[in-house]
């Protein structure tokens, strides 16, 4: 249940804050939990492209996920009147694991998001921190499930992996570009368009690595909605050497939805350009390397494509997409893989949800992409390895 304090007062000792706040401030407590159970299975692969290096074995397993529907999280919301149309707003929030009760997010405090800004209604905000980039909502908002359950084309591009590669929680650049460290994000409203840009100051060095500049245009119509965003970053320090120079990398991505009386279809083109020096990359960026990085990859450019659609069924929801995601190397074969989802929604009340949701992914001999839900990720065990999943779940919001 949320528990709206509108006295500031009994706000700070709740969240043991020492400041102080004017009365018509508020903060809500929020949250939602999220626990699944998963049967899973990865076929044979091998350790690098085409075939090479040494082969990887096959794997199965059942476990407890939290973090295949929306990620469990507990959050602090609050707004304060400014007076002349002005608001002053904050969000903190923790991503939490059901299955251990540990944080998510690397163990990040408040991983999820945590910003301060000041607005002005719906038609403008400022806001500073850690947060959301407008590419990671033009993905939510092109597909189907807002990225959540195994096998979206969100996750299974690779997009929220291969831009930090090897970057540690409270880097600067952790999960960028989908969160964005040290972040400040304007967003103005008029008529049916929104605007948006965000600019990041990455690891905050001398090289200015990790640095982003992300943004986007929504238009919001009736039936009908489209968003693009365009993203450039510097490298993040973890996946170049100490001396290198930070190459200035790419992505875009173009979408959107289309509500018709019986159902509602999505559709979306992603691209993305990799580095052009492998020889600056660090051990845990380069693919083949003892230390690489789960994520490490050696590709020069992806393109992934995708259509769904949320369907009304019984007294519940059904959810399905498809999406194809091509690598392109310097030389030799692309890298292709397929992504899967299929999902049902029940709906208990309006907060306690029971979902299950299958999702696979298949990857040619060139692709080793991982098969991903919101928080949880399976691994493919090396390159020509498909990777499937199953599960069952319960979320309930509070």
């Amino acid at each position: 249940m949320k528990k709206t304090f509108t006295a500031v007062a009994g706000a700070i000792a709740t969240l043991g804050w020492a400041s102080s706040a004017h009365a018509q401030s508020n903060v809500t407590i929020y949250g939602l939990l999220d626990a699944a159970v998963t049967a899973y299975s990865t076929s044979a692969g091998t350790r690098l492209p085409g075939g090479a290096g040494a082969a990887m074995a096959k794997r199965s397993g059942t476990q407890l996920d939290s973090g295949v529907g929306p990620g469990s999280r507990l959050g602090f919301r609050g707004q304060e009147d400014l007076g002349g149309g002005l608001h002053a707003k904050f969000v903190l929030e923790s991503g939490i694991g059901v299955d251990t009760g540990g944080l998510q997010q690397g163990g990040l405090a408040f991983g999820r998001q945590a910003f301060v800004g000041i607005g002005s209604g719906k038609a403008w905000s400022l806001t500073a921190g850690r947060q959301y980039s407008p590419m990671n909502a033009a993905f939510a908002l092109a597909t189907p499930t807002y990225g959540f359950y195994w096998g979206g084309v969100q996750t299974n591009s690779g997009y929220p992996f291969w831009p930090s590669v090897g970057e540690a929680p409270g880097s600067g650049f952790f999960q960028g570009s989908a969160r964005v460290d040290n972040s400040i994000l304007f967003s103005g409203t008029m008529g049916a368009f929104t605007g948006e840009l965000m600019i990041g100051l990455g690891n905050e060095n001398a090289r200015q690595t990790g640095r982003l500049i992300n943004p986007a245009i929504t238009y919001a119509s009736g039936p009908l909605t489209l968003r693009a965003s365009y993203a450039r970053h510097k490298q993040g320090a973890a996946g170049i050497t100490a001396t290198a120079e930070p190459e200035w990398l790419s992505q875009y991505i173009v979408g959107g939805s289309y509500k018709f009386g019986w159902a509602e279809l999505f559709t979306g083109v992603h691209g993305a350009k990799g580095p052009k020096n492998a020889g600056n990359l660090s051990a845990a960026a380069t693919l083949g390397s003892p230390t690489a990085n789960l994520f490490a990859y050696s590709w020069q450019e992806e393109r992934s494509v995708w259509f769904g659609a949320r369907v009304p069924l019984g007294s519940g929801t059904l959810l399905a997409s498809i999406g194809r995601n091509k690598f392109e190397y310097a030389t030799g074969p692309d890298g292709e893989s397929t992504a899967l989802l299929l999902g049902y929604e029940y709906p208990l009340s309006k907060r306690t949800v029971l979902y299950g949701n299958f999702g696979s992914i298949r990857n040619n001999a060139h692709s080793n992409s991982p098969l991903s839900a919101t928080v949880s990720v399976l691994p493919a065990s090396g390159f020509n390895s498909d990777v499937k999943a199953t599960s069952f779940g319960i979320r309930h919001a509070f």
